[in-house]
């Protein structure tokens, strides 16, 4: 009898002592995962730019989202492809006229936002962002027409990912036919858009689920687009 007392007193010793552990594991685990979770978010404004060459890069691996408002032109100066894991990258408010050809290199890339920016154009080898799956170009009422014209290349369907695509404010007399090759693309939005007419490419994107249009003028919609029960669409004339 004493023999199994014992037996059962040492059974109830080691699955406490294994409790123990277990909780010093957590309690030790648990500020790391803080610590690389508060590593994953980078948030610069005007003030902190200069700060950003003093940063400790071994760490740029861990960084998934970076935003950047009121800068001039130190992206340019930016070695992005550091940033071997970042999914976002927020841009507001900057006087960027071109984003620097490093983007194209960081091809984990899934959402790219300029808003308020003066940007004519992106690099052509950001068709290497294959997992790109969100785009938006805002140029925010912008003062000076010229800064409105946005060269929208080729680039664009070869972004086999991309689900949704956003232009504000930005002049494109029209979309490049090869945009029929987004099969991914579900949303498209466009604001202040000056089209002459309906753009046709959006009638072969079987994947589209919405369309916004507000257009400088009416427009006459296809019967492709109003008999698709499978799309929601808002077209609107000023």
């Amino acid at each position: 009898m004493k023999t199994i007392k014992l037996q059962v007193l040492l059974i109830f010793l080691f699955f406490l002592l294994n409790c123990t552990n277990d909780n010093k594991v957590k309690e030790t685990n648990e500020p790391k995962d803080q610590a690389k979770e508060s590593l994953k978010k980078i948030e610069l404004d005007s003030l902190e730019i200069e700060d950003w060459d003093s940063r400790d890069k071994t760490k740029d691996a861990f960084v998934e989202e970076i935003t950047i408002a009121n800068d001039g032109d130190s992206l340019f100066q930016y070695q992005l492809t550091s940033f071997t894991n970042l999914k976002k990258l927020h841009l507001f408010a900057c006087s960027y006229k071109q984003l620097p050809e490093t983007i194209g290199n960081v091809k984990t890339l899934e959402e790219l936002i300029l808003y308020y920016t003066d940007i004519l154009e992106l690099p052509s080898n950001i068709s290497n962002l294959k997992h790109l799956k969100k785009l938006m170009i805002n140029k925010h009422d912008c003062y000076n027409i010229s800064l409105c014209d946005f060269d929208l290349g080729d680039w664009i369907c070869e972004l086999e990912s991309l689900e949704e695509l956003t232009f504000v404010d930005c002049i494109i007399p029209q979309l490049p036919n090869c945009m029929k090759n987004l099969k991914s693309l579900k949303k498209f939005n466009y604001k202040h858009s000056s089209f002459d007419e309906f753009p046709t490419v959006l009638t072969e994107i079987p994947s589209l689920e919405y369309i916004f249009i507000l257009n400088n003028k009416q427009l006459e919609i296809p019967s492709e687009i109003k008999d698709n029960k499978n799309l929601r669409y808002e077209i609107v004339g000023m």
